[in-house]
């Protein structure tokens, strides 16, 4: 499909300007959401999700994969 909406700082297009308008926080440096495994921090509250699916809440321990 057509995207004619573009990250000004990285090139990624976007079919639909809000999703070009969350795309553009993960450049920000004001990261809100931190992780409390690990304390990694996201731009997006979202993408603090996806860590804890795909890294932190994986494995018996809990523990966080990602930054150890």
């Amino acid at each position: 499909g057509e995207k004619p909406f573009g990250c000004s700082h990285c090139g990624k297009a976007f079919a639909d300007r809000s999703n070009l308008r969350a795309h553009m926080q993960t450049h920000s440096a004001f990261k809100h959401y931190k992780c409390k495994q690990c304390e990694k921090t996201f731009a997006l509250k979202s993408y603090l999700n996806k860590h804890y699916e795909s890294a932190c809440f994986k494995g018996s321990e809990h523990s966080c994969a990602i930054g150890n």
